[in-house]
């Protein structure tokens, strides 16, 4: 919010008189009277260009892309933890063998399965993961246990590590635990057969260790070995994610536009809305949208559209480069077809949705080529397109300035009184007010006085033909200047409305505020 660009030059002052070059005499002070500055704004220095689009007559429309939805990853794809244990001793009928130092005792490759819960992986390759390997020993002796998982690679190479378990016994078994990381890690899960899934390979190797002592393992000794998978999270899956239905419950997704708005309300002219789903996973899937609500603080309205209950058809995305490219479904909504001016004039800062989604309901028609990429799942997003043409009624924005400033070595600004000479040519009245904050992020004492100033003069269509001529205040203490040495936060605050309370107010691009800072302040020359 630029408004803060008034504040900020201020204490661009007071920075700027710090770093004076140093003078001969030890310390004084002076008084300082004079313009500071003077400055012209378009909306286009209020707002960011790219939520502005100038039409051909010079009114407004902003421009503004959100999201309002994102299904989770595990509502497609969940991994649970997986345990694997294994037990290794000697037959029965073998009493003891003797072992020197770098003998093998135990070796064995095995084909296990993820718990995939109904989905059949060729392939995944973890964003991150972890295996979780307990190696319990009675072998009187230390041991090496070579983990190795054969089916997953990284750099050409397939995942080895090698532990060393401490010498136990029967009455006191050692044991060690390993977390082993498997980011980055690809996963070929179709099994030694080739056409299998949620299938991969590990082989397990225990040897003397080399710094062990030559002994006896009798039949009785016992290497156990127990290895979680966790939270395993894929940058990419592929095979068939099953065909399902997925009730999902409301999710709510924060949405910014209106953030910094506290308190107020706005009557919309005209507003122009396309719901866009996209769908980045490479699955079919038919959606049916039971609520969408919009919500600030306790108020919520839900949306009124022909979507609500009716089923969608998504179409799969496709990766022809490496990068899923997405199916976008676009809905129009406007005040005609629906009460999204309502939505709108809510001014909501979250969205909740509730939907239910059949995943591949043609079923296997991928032939096990069905795709995602890490988060990128279904989302949905709106695009607003909404002609500044409007009535507010005491909008209040807010913002916080985290300020840094330092008094310099030669010098610094100990008080001073500042007066903005505002030349409105806005169609919008309203206060400002800046408030010093403390620990607590609570407003104490406020620096604005008087802190109101005037609409520009319009017509009786409501088109400023004068601008309006305001005067602000803005008083530093001695006591006020310290806190903003010290770095305390200023909480802006900006209440405005029309011109009319009765009638839409267009805003245009040619539409400016002038203003002139004036200064009358005290400076100490010499170090603080």
């Amino acid at each position: 919010m630029k408004m803060k660009f008034l504040f900020l030059s201020l204490l661009l002052i007071c920075g700027f008189y710090s770093c004076k070059r140093e003078l001969e005499q030890p310390s004084w002070e002076v008084g300082v009277v004079g313009p500071v500055f003077h400055s012209s704004l378009g909306l286009n220095d209020l707002l960011a260009d790219s939520l502005i689009q100038v039409n051909p007559d010079s009114s407004i429309t902003l421009v503004y892309s959100g999201n309002i939805y994102k299904l989770a990853l595990d509502t497609l794809l969940n991994l649970p933890d997986t345990t694997i244990a294994d037990t290794f001793q000697l037959p029965a009928i073998v009493p003891s063998v003797n072992v020197a130092p770098g003998a093998q005792l135990f070796s064995q490759t095995d084909e296990q399965h993820f718990n995939a819960q109904g989905v059949e992986l060729t392939q995944i390759d973890l964003e991150r993961g972890f295996c979780y390997v307990t190696v319990f020993s009675t072998i009187d002796q230390p041991v090496d246990f070579t983990y190795e998982i054969l089916s997953a690679t990284k750099n050409g190479n397939h995942f080895s590590t090698v532990i060393t378990v401490p010498a136990g016994s029967v009455a006191n078994p050692s044991f060690t635990t390993s977390v082993l990381d498997l980011q980055g890690y690809s996963f070929d899960m179709i099994g030694q057969s080739g056409t299998d899934f949620n299938a991969y390979s590990t082989k397990i190797v225990i040897r003397m260790s080399n710094q062990a002592q030559p002994t006896q393992v009798h039949n009785y000794d016992k290497v156990i070995i127990s290895s979680t998978y966790s939270d395993l999270f894929p940058s990419y899956a592929q095979g068939y994610f099953g065909h399902r239905t997925e009730s999902i419950p409301g999710e709510s997704t924060a949405f910014d536009l209106f953030e910094k708005i506290i308190s107020g309300s706005i009557d919309i002219n005209q507003v122009d809305v396309n719901l866009v789903i996209r769908n980045y996973v490479g699955a079919d899937a038919r959606i049916t949208i039971q609520q969408l609500q919009a919500s600030r603080g306790a108020t919520s309205i839900d949306l009124n559209h022909s979507i609500i209950g009716s089923t969608i058809n998504i179409n799969r995305a496709t990766d022809p480069n490496g990068y899923p490219v997405p199916y976008n479904y676009s809905v129009h909504m406007d005040n005609g077809n629906s009460n999204i001016d309502q939505i709108i004039e809510l001014l909501p800062t979250q969205f909740t949705t509730s939907l239910e989604m059949e995943i591949n309901p043609l079923g296997n028609v991928a032939a096990h080529h069905d795709f995602i990429y890490g988060s990128h799942t279904v989302e949905a997003d709106l695009n607003v397109e909404l002609p500044l043409s409007l009535i507010a009624n005491e909008l209040t924005l807010v913002d916080t300035l985290h300020l840094s400033l330092s008094k310099g070595e030669n010098g610094y600004v100990t008080e001073g009184n500042f007066t903005l000479d505002i030349e409105n040519g806005f169609p919008f009245a309203g206060d400002l007010q800046l408030y010093f904050m403390d620990g607590n992020g609570t407003p104490t004492d406020s620096i604005v006085v008087p802190n109101s100033f005037s609409a520009g003069i319009t017509n009786g269509s409501n088109i400023v033909i004068a601008n309006s001529h305001s005067q602000i205040q803005v008083h530093l203490n001695t006591s006020q200047m310290d806190r903003l040495y010290a770095g305390d936060d200023v909480l802006l605050k900006v209440k405005f409305s029309t011109s009319s309370l009765l009638q839409h107010v267009d805003i245009y691009d040619y539409y400016k505020i002038n203003i002139d800072l004036r200064g009358n302040f005290n400076y100490h020359i010499g170090k603080p």
